[in-house]
Parts: C-alpha cells; structure tokens; sequence
C-alpha cells in the first residue's frame, strides 16, 4: 500500500489528447504520467483514460448554454430560429431543417444548414421546392407537429423516406442529401406546438 501511494502521489496532472484506434476512429483521452523513486531506483509511471464521455457532457452543456441564451435574446423568432440551425450544426448534426407551423395551419421551411458545402446547395433546393407541407400530411414532420412529440429514428431506411417523398425530384434530392438516421423535435411555447 505504501509503495502503491507513493506511485500515485508522484503522477503529474493530465493532459487531453486524441489517439487512433485500431478501427480508424479517434477517441479523445487524458494522459498523465510521472517519476519517482522508491528504494533507490527511478521509475516512470503513467496512464491513459478515455474520457469520450466527459468531453460529450462538455459539448451538450455548451450547446444548451448557447441554445437557452439564443433563445431568451430579443432578436426577432425567425432570426432567433435560423441562428439556432446553425448552432445545431455542426454541434449535433450534418444538417438541420426549422420549419414553422403558421396560424392557417400549413408548415413552411424557415432555414436549412448543412455542414458539407457540397450538399448545402441541395439542402437550400429542399427548402425552396418543398417549403410547405399540410399538417396531414403522410411525413414525420407532420406527425410531430400534429402530436407534440418528438421523434428519433437511428436508421432511416428507403422505404419509409420513399414513401413521405412528394415526387420523383423530391425523392432524388432526399437521396443525395444521404439521410442516416433523423430526430425531429417539436419547440413548444405556453403549451403549443411552434
């Protein structure tokens, strides 16, 4: 036990680091490591955590800081709502959409951001083409607005994003946009669904 502190105590503070692992991915860990000596010989102690879990925390808890602060500011909503797009990504996804659901009852796109410049441009086309949607409509969009609950689904398949395509256009531009999995979330105000 004795030597077992004296290890421990000698270990310096840490430093944060991505290494590679053997499958291609980069995971982000602490490294620390110290010298000592004990009954007269000099040795070299370290360790390796990975701390993926704490840096995920670290990015949700700046991202809800950034959200809350945006959307307590006193820009306009439609201001406020694109800028929240853009926080979203990168943050949390490739690509997000921010649709509206206006008094008369239809769902207008306001913003659409992507994180690849190369499919921005069809992002954009999405949004101007397909801009609108009734709230009856056969898309998960619709669903969550008509419900108020939100929606996740880890892998979106063809079938289902087949079937909530408009027309064949519709159904190449979601194509190229590369759909892998989708959260839709409904922002709720004094109980109703925006």
């Amino acid at each position: 036990q004795v030597r077992v502190r004296a290890i421990y105590s000698a270990i310096s503070r840490g430093t944060e680091a991505l290494v590679l692992a053997k499958d291609g991915t980069e995971h982000p860990v602490e490294i620390a490591f110290g010298e000592f000596t004990l009954d007269g010989m000099r040795y070299f102690a370290g360790y390796l955590r990975d701390i993926t879990a704490r840096k995920q925390a670290e990015v949700a808890q700046r991202f809800l800081a950034e959200a809350s602060t945006l959307l307590a500011s006193s820009l306009d909503p439609t201001t406020q709502l694109e800028h929240l797009a853009h926080l979203i990504v990168p943050t949390l996804a490739d690509w997000c959409c921010v649709d509206i659901l206006h008094d008369d009852g239809q769902i207008h796109r306001l913003a659409v951001v992507h994180a690849d410049p190369t499919k921005a441009a069809l992002a954009e086309q999405l949004r101007q083409q397909y801009a609108v949607l009734t709230p009856d409509a056969p898309h998960t969009l619709a669903q969550v607005l008509r419900t108020g609950q939100s929606w996740f689904d880890p892998a979106v398949s063809a079938t289902r994003l087949r079937a909530e395509a408009r027309d064949a256009a519709h159904w190449t531009l979601v194509q190229a946009l590369g759909f892998q999995s989708e959260i839709v979330v409904p922002l709720l105000a004094r109980g109703r669904v925006l």
